[in-house]
């Protein structure tokens, strides 16, 4: 088959597991301290590498976005490059990223399968690297929370453990305008694969803080003058009380705080005086709120406050 779409981009096959450059994308695939270490993420399936190409466009148009992400190793599937990548769907998308790549490796379907967590895996996959430092200094880590909060609204997620809500959170987050979400430590890998599908790209257009711990966050967001919120079914006043809209009315930087799947807020979140603490009205039929459902209704009526003052 012709592949003229592919313009210039020299494709390079690869049939072991042994590979080298096999090794390193199994490793970025599965391996949460091969990513952090290496500044690494794998994207699997064209749809989530079109919204990390969108993402990077609408960063380069915006003076405080996140670090920018690198393209490194463009992957084909034998079977996918043959019945899919000349698509109308998809040729579009194979030039685009013909043009950011001088080559792609082409391996077997049983191969990319490897790489996939999917069932069915996409056949399409991509390495890219960041300038961000994972494990920077922590002094240089605060300072760059700081001009983070002043960029405007953020979230703080309290060991969310679950990947699936983790990204759903996310995704939630830039939907409502977020700019920055910070994780304590104990959290899922916001760039795990199931992260990212979750997330649907937002780990890109977000600025993240992995392995915060709760002491120096609230000593930099208090410093910034972020007001605090966090949410707690059994504390505070209605989210919709008119006090609460009241303060989430005001146009200055807050932050919200969601505590873990099953625990909820940890103590320290709980009897820090500063923070307001608020709850969801909601029917007795249930106990509670998924984290990421009740960071809807919280992060979006922020939304409608702002909008109506």
């Amino acid at each position: 088959m012709s592949h003229e779409y592919l313009a210039g981009l020299a494709l390079r096959r690869i049939s072991s597991k042994e590979n080298p450059e096999f090794r390193r994308l199994l490793a970025a695939q599965g391996q949460a301290d091969v990513r952090r270490a290496e500044g690494l993420c794998w994207l699997e399936g064209p749809r989530l590498i079109q919204q990390f190409l969108l993402a990077v466009k609408q960063a380069k148009e915006h003076p405080l976005a996140p670090p920018q992400w690198q393209c490194d190793t463009l992957v084909f599937s034998e079977d996918w490059l043959e019945n899919q990548a000349s698509q109308a769907l998809w040729q579009p998308l194979v030039e685009e990223l013909s043009c950011l790549m001088t080559h792609a490796l082409v391996m077997p379907d049983r191969l990319f399968a490897r790489l996939a967590e999917t069932s069915s895996p996409a056949g399409l996959g991509l390495l890219i690297a960041s300038g961000l430092a994972h494990d920077e200094p922590l002094v240089e880590s605060d300072r760059a929370l700081a001009r983070a909060c002043e960029t405007g609204d953020g979230l703080v997620l309290d060991a969310i453990q679950d990947p699936g809500n983790l990204g759903t959170l996310l995704r939630t987050a830039a939907a409502a305008g977020t700019c920055w979400v910070a994780f304590t430590q104990g959290s899922a890998d916001p760039f795990s694969p199931k992260c990212l599908r979750a997330g649907l790209g937002a780990q890109f257009v977000l600025q993240l803080f992995p392995q915060q711990t709760p002491e120096v966050l609230v000593s930099v967001l208090k410093a910034s003058g972020v007001d605090l919120f966090a949410a707690d079914p059994l504390l505070g006043q209605s989210l919709f009380a008119e006090p609460v809209s009241q303060r989430l009315g005001r146009p200055a930087a807050l932050a919200w705080v969601f505590g873990q799947e099953g625990r909820g807020l940890s103590d320290y979140w709980r009897t820090q005086p500063d923070i307001g603490k608020v709850f969801i009205p909601q029917s007795s039929a249930m106990e509670s709120l998924n984290v990421a459902a009740a960071a809807a209704v919280c992060l979006f009526e922020r939304r409608r406050c702002l909008t109506a003052s």
